[in-house]
């Protein structure tokens, strides 16, 4: 009498099979061949429920080999994962400064909390240049001024909260770059901003 193979577990639907008619898993990553859509992943490789190594991010370089894990949707990224230069890595409205200074406010520093979280994830790894946004009120030299000083004034907050401020450009661009026009009120606020840019 032929004795029966016995198999470690019970073979999942879709699970190729041995010649013992045994599951098997040919890189030894949890998943079956037959389930597992990537079959060579590297050892100690954490995979996702089809085999694939896992992209926390989304950037579609997975995170084993990701250099900058967390980049924001969207964004493009070079072959290691990280923003390419000039690419917009966040855009804040809402960073209010005291009027006519270049002092944060307590809801603009709320505001770059998100900003925090971000740079943190791509601290020391790329260069990021913290771009100053006015509307068109005052003059176009008074408003590049005040740019570059509320640009610089968020530099020193974020460098407050940790992130290293050799890897910060602060750059004022006055009213230079309107998203909007500045007839209104709502266009005006959304041209008050701060942009953060992967630095060329």
């Amino acid at each position: 009498m032929v004795e029966e193979p016995v198999c470690p577990v019970e073979p999942p639907p879709g699970a190729l099979l041995d010649q013992n008619g045994c599951a098997y898993d040919t890189d030894g990553d949890g998943v079956y061949d037959g389930i597992d859509l990537c079959r060579n992943t590297p050892e100690g490789v954490t995979v996702d429920r089809v085999g694939c190594p896992l992209d926390s991010d989304n950037d579609a370089v997975a995170d084993y080999l990701d250099l900058c894990p967390g980049t924001p949707e969207g964004v493009i990224v070079d072959q290691d994962g990280c923003p390419l230069a000039g690419e917009n890595l966040l855009s804040l409205t809402g960073v209010n400064f005291a009027f006519d200074k270049a002092v944060l406010t307590e809801e603009a520093k709320t505001i770059l909390e998100e900003a925090v979280t971000l740079l943190k994830e791509t601290d020391g790894i790329v260069e990021v240049r913290v771009e100053g946004h006015t509307d068109s009120i005052g003059t176009e030299a008074y408003n590049q001024d005040l740019s570059q000083r509320r640009a610089q004034s968020v530099v020193d907050y974020l460098t407050s909260r940790g992130i290293d401020g050799n890897n910060l450009v602060p750059v004022g661009l006055g009213e230079s770059s309107p998203v909007a026009s500045n007839d209104s009120k709502a266009g005006r606020a959304a041209n008050r901003r701060v942009d953060f840019v992967v630095n060329q």
